[in-house]
């Protein structure tokens, strides 16, 4: 909301920039969170303002995955497989298709690459041969941890200037904002390795 002007209006304050968009905006929000017509919030428009910086986030994201070479030895879908297997241990399709909150089938195209690659093994289950268990190999860690480094520089450079407060509350804010969409679309987690 920084570099925008507060700007009365009706019931509610609202910024210049997008102010009839977000008046209307916040009457549908309304509706649709409560049914029935109340006076304006500033919930309401701090929804707003998330679902836009949420948008933003994205955009910027693009942005850096095009503009940067932090996924040299294994792309953005490769790096979070990997991550996941090193997390959770090894997993069938299924079971890391849920943990990724993707269609088996996406998966299954997404180990073959990193198969292919030699970044992941897949060996039989042992409890149904006609499925195969997928972990993490050597090769497999070295990548994921080349991007993971090119990444913490990336990430580090950016909020160069951040106090240990503030990336508290963003690391928080971040994992609970991803919890709470995890929770609403996945069907279900593996368990942690221990």
């Amino acid at each position: 909301m920084s570099g925008t002007t507060p700007v009365s209006g009706g019931e509610s304050e609202f910024l210049a920039d997008f102010s009839t968009y977000r008046y209307d905006t916040c009457n549908c929000v309304r509706r649709r969170r409560t049914g029935c017509h109340m006076d304006d919030s500033e919930g309401d428009l701090l929804l707003m303002e998330v679902e836009l910086q949420t948008a933003v986030l994205v955009r910027n994201l693009e942005m850096l995955k095009r503009r940067s070479d932090f996924y040299q030895e294994v792309d953005r879908a490769g790096y979070l497989l990997l991550r996941t297997l090193e997390e959770t241990g090894p997993l069938t399709i299924s079971d890391l298709s849920s943990a990724l909150g993707l269609d088996p089938s996406t998966v299954g195209r997404q180990v073959t690459v990193v198969h292919t690659a030699g970044q992941v093994a897949k060996t039989p289950d042992p409890d149904d041969q006609r499925r195969s268990i997928v972990s993490v190999t050597e090769a497999g860690q070295q990548a994921m941890r080349a991007v993971q480094h090119r990444r913490l520089e990336g990430t580090a450079e950016i909020l160069d200037g951040w106090s240990g407060e503030d990336l508290r509350v963003l690391t928080n804010m971040f994992t609970r904002y991803n919890d709470e969409i995890a929770d609403r679309y996945r069907l279900g987690r593996p368990t942690l390795k221990t």
